[in-house]
């Protein structure tokens, strides 16, 4: 069965064992999914909106790295996005969120003011770069 969620700029498809994600004119994503570690939705807003999270394996199963993916579902949209998580859990084993994970630790190098994003764990140097640059925007007296 084809599992299909279109919102403006964003669309989620469920099929043939593989989600895929495309985003207008920008990007398109597809992971398996027995890669997938979680499904799950989230609150956003006062207004209705939802989040959905997933995060995939990557294929070494000796690391611990994760893709991320998040969207911003519009209050209108939040059902279907609800189904489309009940359906990873009930038929694919998909796991929802850990139970014990705290909400209040946002991930890093991720915008909370961001619709959509995809994120790769980054290496050192990436990391140390991407601090660097950081750092000196703090600092510019611009």
């Amino acid at each position: 069965m084809k599992r299909k969620l279109y919102w403006p700029g964003n669309e989620v498809t469920l099929a043939e064992g593989c989600l895929e994600f495309a985003w207008d004119g920008i990007s398109f994503a597809q992971f398996s999914v027995n890669r997938c570690a979680e499904a799950s939705l989230r609150p956003r807003s006062p207004d209705g909106e939802g989040q959905l999270m997933f995060r995939f394996r990557t294929a070494r199963p000796e690391t611990a790295d994760l893709v991320v993916v998040r969207l911003t579902v519009p209050a209108a949209d939040v059902e279907g996005a609800r189904e489309l998580v009940a359906e990873l859990h009930d038929a694919h084993g998909v796991p929802d969120r850990p139970a014990d994970e705290d909400e209040t630790v946002r991930p890093e190098q991720v915008p909370a003011e961001s619709n959509g994003w995809l994120l790769a764990p980054a290496g050192p140097v990436s990391a140390e770069f991407f601090a660097h640059v950081m750092d000196r925007i703090d600092s510019d007296p611009r």
